[in-house]
């Protein structure tokens, strides 16, 4: 649960990279464009969006496997590209927030064992460890007997027991926050349900702030308190979990929630299936004003010239849809009829 204090502010962060597109021509790619917003200190932040929206790249900048080109990411009172230029900072850095990328196998080193795997982190730290350490790790993230698993390699372990042992890995110096990228996504859906579950656990026992980073919007109403929806580099709508569930705003956030498909068959035959027309953009060439403009069914010609700002609905609610918030004034207004064939 969220104490109110902000621990990572991001601001106005950009990620550009050059590619080239012909002879002697270099374009910019905008991977992330301009993206602005906190994560409180106790909270799970959930950042969703299609393929190639921006997340993942977000992600890689907070742990500084990546660079901002524009903005500042602030960590607690310090500015992390200039505190990790410090071999100091760096160290406190990388003890302090952690990142569980999408595929376990890649993450993990083929050649070494869990023993050496978990024990890595205490080296490089120069912290002190035992063998009762390292199962401690293993038990917190139900791997049981843990004296089963230490000698092990990655490839004599399941999809689900390799993501377990990198969650571990990244809970070994007591970080404060988590940053999941992908998790779950290369699971199926029975040990997928089981990491979520054990997710939501370790965030409460450890008192973990989270970063979930994802696309599977069924599973989000249950683990985030905050959603961010990303588009194209920008954000398009964010504020608490479930005001977004029960009334979002942003016609991109209503198509990504009227694509879950409802387990109750009468349910969903008076539903019908819903989806947004058409592809994501290119991030070379963006349309100008709203990026989502060529597939919002509410589409007006300001639409297609001006960029538009986030809007506030409530003090925790903001959306970049002037349109919609001016056409459904009310918050309990049904909006679900905008995909509906």
């Amino acid at each position: 649960m969220s104490d109110g204090t902000v621990l990572l502010s991001i601001r106005n962060v950009g990620r550009y990279y050059l590619t080239r597109t012909g002879f002697r021509r270099k374009d910019r790619v905008r991977a992330v464009d301009g993206v602005s917003f906190d994560v409180q200190r106790g909270e799970v932040h959930a950042i969703v969006g299609e393929s190639g929206s921006g997340k993942s790249t977000l992600a890689r900048m907070i742990v500084g496997l990546e660079e901002p080109d524009t903005g500042n990411i602030y960590y607690e009172t310090a500015d992390l590209p200039e505190a990790r230029r410090t071999r100091r900072g760096r160290l406190r850095f990388s003890r302090e927030v952690q990142m569980v990328f999408q595929n376990p196998y890649s993450s993990l080193n083929p050649r070494q064992s869990i023993r050496y795997t978990l024990a890595k982190p205490f080296r490089v730290h120069r912290r002190n460890y035992t063998e009762d350490t390292l199962k401690e790790l293993l038990l917190k993230v139900d791997l049981k007997p843990p004296s089963l698993y230490l000698d092990k390699f990655p490839h004599e372990l399941s999809g689900g027991q390799r993501q377990r042992v990198a969650i571990a890995r990244a809970l070994a110096l007591n970080p404060k926050l988590v940053i999941l990228d992908e998790p779950t996504s290369a699971l199926d859906v029975t040990t997928k349900v089981q990491i979520l579950d054990l997710l939501k656990r370790l965030q409460k026992e450890e008192r973990l702030t989270l970063i979930f980073i994802t696309h599977e919007l069924p599973f989000l109403r249950l683990l985030g308190d905050r959603l961010t929806v990303m588009y194209n580099g920008k954000i398009a709508e964010h504020g608490q979990s479930d005001d977004i569930f029960d009334h979002a705003y942003h016609p991109y956030t209503i198509g990504l929630l009227n694509s879950i498909l409802d387990i109750d068959p009468e349910t969903a035959r008076k539903k019908g299936i819903f989806s947004v027309e058409g592809e994501t953009p290119s991030s070379v060439t963006p349309p100008p004003g709203c990026r989502f403009h060529p597939r919002c069914p509410l589409t007006e010609e300001s639409c297609k010239v001006i960029e538009p700002s986030m809007t506030a609905i409530s003090e925790d609610h903001h959306v970049a849809c002037p349109v919609s918030v001016r056409k459904f004034p009310q918050r309990e207004a049904d909006l679900s009829w905008i995909y509906q064939k």
